[in-house]
């Protein structure tokens, strides 16, 4: 997709953390997850004293160090007007890529704007290319390598990529992930993007075999034109391109600015051209993470006609609003299917859509055969059982099999279409369900969540090219 190839960014052969230290917050952290999570055998560390960091020896300079190299990847942790020497010397060694964790750049006004310029002009001058500054860089859960610290918990790999403008938000959000079900491939944060921007990295996106969908959090955009080449070039290699962006109201872009610096543009036209390229807007970060888990777990609705299979009939009725507000319908059952659900079913259900099931016990085959019908494009399962039933019926993961059916068949059908769970109740109920089924069943608080997820993903080029 680009010249540029950014791998080394995320697995480098050989790293030097400039401003390296054991007491500084920030830069300790980086150095203790390097240290500890299999990188120091890589790992040359610079210290202006030359005092030992984590009991490992360090280098007084850039220079001094170079005979560790050559360097693949420089993350700078250093006092912002020591960076465009830092910058200079970098290239004397040869290194051609630098994380500019440092902040105090143009996020703080004009003196800083102006600073950046330099580091700007001084690296493209001797063709270094810089992500940052006022950023904590990148992690890639597949090869485990982190800028920055972070949770065991948040390196279990998953299809979701995530682009985050802000540093801290980012870091944040790999915090708040794995107890929302978000499992990503990688996560890059942009900062002041004064080089390497959000276009660069969703080319690369575009063709990394690990990464499913890419959810991005952004202030604004470096190069209109370019980021939505590229989210058009994600959106032709099968990767929904999902983006939250900050700064739509007055008050909100006037914020953007002494944030990361970001020209916010206007609202509604970043809107327009996002939806033209393929990409889908979401409202507020529990949108991008509802669309997020859920792309990762499912292809987009091939067509508009969604089955529901419930055991509320109330939530039946909120979710059909949801959808249909939002340009979807109710699948018309074959009559084969009718017919399969007929035989099975007790004499006081009704066979429709929503399909109702109550307490019948018939959900696993009711459900065998909704998967069978041609004429859905999308299902979604909104279960609701008091607990006390849930603890007479199903007592743990392999019985949960007898509601929702084998694995391996709910698995295959995922792979064809969407099917997005709600559970209202009880969440011990949902922890038994991801014991059994794993993760590709994405799990919904409420049918409306479900529900507004999946018109969502209609919304996106696939319903665009087929309305």
């Amino acid at each position: 997709m680009t010249d540029l190839n950014l791998y080394n960014l995320f697995n480098p052969s050989r790293i030097l953390l400039v401003g390296a230290s054991d007491r500084v917050l920030f830069s300790a952290g980086i150095a203790r997850y390097l240290l500890e999570h299999g990188f120091a055998d890589r790992l040359t560390m610079v210290n202006p004293s030359g005092r030992a960091v984590f009991g490992r020896a360090t280098h007084t300079g850039i220079a001094a160090a170079a005979g560790d190299g050559p360097f693949d990847l420089a993350i700078i942790a250093i006092p912002a007007p020591a960076v465009p020497d830092a910058i200079d010397e970098l290239a004397e060694i040869g290194c051609p890529f630098v994380i500019l964790e440092s902040a105090g750049f143009a996020e703080t006004g004009p003196d800083g704007a102006a600073l950046q310029r330099e580091v700007v002009d001084r690296a493209r001058r001797c063709g270094v290319r810089v992500l940052g500054p006022n950023c904590v860089g990148v992690v890639d859960t597949t090869t485990r390598f982190a800028s920055t610290e972070v949770l065991e918990e948040s390196l279990r790999p998953g299809g979701v990529a995530l682009i985050a403008q802000s540093g801290v938000f980012g870091s944040i959000l790999l915090d708040w992930a794995p107890s929302h079900g978000l499992r990503m491939s990688k996560a890059i944060t942009l900062g002041n993007r004064c080089d390497l921007d959000e276009a660069d990295f969703l080319n690369f996106l575009a063709d990394d075999p690990a990464t499913r969908v890419v959810a991005m959090y952004l202030e604004g955009v470096a190069d209109g034109r370019r980021f939505l080449d590229a989210v058009a070039a994600c959106r032709r290699h099968g990767k929904p391109v999902v983006v939250l962006k900050g700064g739509r109201t007055g008050p909100g872009a006037h914020a953007v600015g002494s944030h990361t610096a970001s020209l916010a543009g206007s609202d509604a036209v970043f809107e327009g051209a996002l939806r033209q390229a393929g990409g889908i807007r979401a409202r507020s970060l529990e949108h991008l993470t509802d669309l997020a888990r859920a792309f990762d777990a499912c292809p987009a609705p091939r067509g508009p006609r969604v089955a529901m299979i419930t055991t509320s009939g109330s939530q039946g009725i909120l979710a059909t609003d949801a959808i249909t507000e939002h340009g979807l319908e109710l699948a018309r059952f074959a009559p084969e299917t009718i017919a399969r659900v007929r035989a099975i079913a007790p004499s006081w259900m009704t066979i429709g859509n929503p399909l109702d099931l109550g307490p019948s016990g018939i959900y696993r085959d009711a459900i065998a055969a909704v998967l069978d019908d041609p004429q859905v494009d999308a299902l979604l399962l909104h279960i609701a059982i008091p607990w006390g039933s849930v603890r007479e019926l199903f007592t743990g993961p392999d019985a949960i099999e007898g509601l929702l059916g084998d694995p391996a068949v709910l698995r295959a059908a995922a792979g064809r279409m969407p099917i997005l769970l709600s559970h209202v109740g009880y969440p011990r109920f949902v922890e038994f369900v991801t014991e059994a089924y794993g993760s590709f069943l994405p799990i919904y608080p409420t049918a409306e969540r479900a529900a507004q997820t999946l018109a969502s993903m209609w919304q996106g080029p696939e319903a665009a090219s087929e309305k």
